[in-house]
């Protein structure tokens, strides 16, 4: 039904559609969801059935939806309403891989809650998670497949037009995408790792990221400084890499300005934790 309302003819206004039906949607449902599942966890935690850490899986799954939702508004789909270019399955072929992140998590949301079927007698909150649960799955789903199945192949037919008709690329025009690809392509490895920063911070008993906590917004900063860099150096192990590609990107003002925004998106996170450091 969501598929026939999607304008699946506009790449651009496919974009739009995609981040107002469905990037909105999902910051709606997973909050919601994780609140209800630790309530259905803490509730009936000796009870057959119950979905035992479920709890812990949406919560996961709120970061690592929201850094792949940042690398397409801020990276991928503006790319795209500027009619791409020679470069663009790079960052394609990064929310492809989150894509399949995502799909074998919805699949361990399927075995932890028997297919989002509550048990016989099940209280109002258990059977109100299972049917929240199946509706966020059925946007996601439907959310990927429009991306996997639509958009990206007609992207991937370069050179097209944002309104899905072939166009011919100036040489010079292609010199720029082609600069401004590779500034996006860093800001997606920093922002992929996103997720696996938390994991390795988890692994190394929260060693480097105790807690996104600060007394002042320029410790937040900092603290975002840090996070940014945690992530390209996760990213590219290879030391002799980063000092080897510095030069290109230290003085590239489009790479540094894509930089910048992987940063803010950091110190925006941080700045949610502590509530805007409201007194």
């Amino acid at each position: 039904m969501m598929a026939e309302a999607a304008p699946i003819y506009d790449v651009t206004e496919l974009t739009r559609y995609i981040e107002t039906r469905y990037h909105a949607r999902h910051r709606e449902q997973l909050p919601r969801l994780v609140k209800l599942a630790e309530m259905v966890e803490d509730l009936h935690c000796d009870d057959d059935g119950v979905p035992k850490g479920l709890s812990g899986l949406l919560a996961g799954m709120v970061g690592k939806m929201e850094v792949h939702m940042k690398k397409e508004e801020l990276i991928l789909f503006p790319a795209i309403r500027k009619g791409g270019g020679s470069g663009i399955e790079h960052p394609i072929a990064v929310i492809r891989v989150d894509h399949d992140g995502h799909e074998r998590e919805v699949d361990q949301i399927r075995r932890l809650t028997q297919g989002m079927t509550p048990p016989e007698g099940a209280c109002t909150s258990w059977a109100t998670l299972y049917a929240g649960l199946a509706e966020f799955v059925d946007d996601l789903t439907e959310h990927i497949r429009l991306e996997n199945d639509v958009l990206f192949p007609k992207v991937q037919g370069w050179p097209w037009s944002s309104r899905g008709e072939p166009r011919v690329a100036s040489s010079q025009e292609g010199d720029r995408t082609m600069r401004k690809t590779s500034a996006m392509i860093m800001c997606a490895a920093a922002l992929a790792a996103g997720p696996a920063i938390a994991q390795d911070a988890t692994q190394d008993s929260e060693s480097w990221l105790p807690s996104l906590m600060t007394d002042t917004p320029a410790e937040g900063f900092d603290l975002a400084l840090s996070m940014a860099r945690k992530a390209v150096t996760t990213t590219q192990t290879d030391v002799e890499a980063l000092h080897a590609l510095r030069p290109n990107y230290s003085h590239d003002p489009q790479s540094l300005i894509e930089v910048s925004g992987v940063v803010a998106q950091y110190f925006a996170t941080v700045a949610a934790a502590n509530d805007y450091w409201r007194e």
